[in-house]
């Protein structure tokens, strides 16, 4: 359960609290306030039913014409352990460009061989510490040095 859904869900009675399947969730300024005076004035509203339903559409619109497909999340775009924990669950890839990012796709469990480290830069200590459980892209600056 998400803690901020939680919070800003609405029952059709009007009450807080996870909102059923069909009912629409809205977010009001009352709601950002209460949010605000509990969590302070920066945070994030994560709508996980919403997003799981994306992540199903993305994948039966590309897997009807491209049937091995795999769908990969850029952590760099959002490392928010929990999001990243349910593309797992989903079956989706750990994008990563560094080790800190490396290092959470391993911490919250998944596989090895389902991370794409990517990216320009690698230190030599990331790239040995990770190159026999992932996926290397762009082979050719392995063969240039990691530095």
């Amino acid at each position: 359960m998400n803690i901020v859904e939680d919070s800003i869900a609405t029952h059709a009675e009007g009450r807080p609290g996870i909102a059923p399947a069909g009912i629409q969730r809205e977010l009001h300024w009352d709601d950002i306030d209460r949010l605000s005076n509990l969590y302070g004035e920066t945070f994030f509203v994560f709508d996980e039913p919403t997003f799981r339903g994306n992540y199903a559409h993305l994948y039966a619109a590309f897997s009807a014409r491209y049937p091995d497909i795999r769908v990969a999340y850029s952590y760099k775009t959002n490392y928010t352990p929990n999001i990243c924990r349910i593309v797992d669950e989903l079956g989706g890839y750990a994008e990563v460009v560094s080790e800190m990012e490396y290092d959470l796709a391993k911490a919250i469990g998944v596989k090895g061989n389902h991370i794409i480290y990517n990216g320009p830069y690698k230190t030599t200590h990331s790239v040995r510490s990770a190159l026999h459980r992932i996926q290397v892209h762009y082979c050719a600056r392995l063969k240039r040095g990691a530095n």
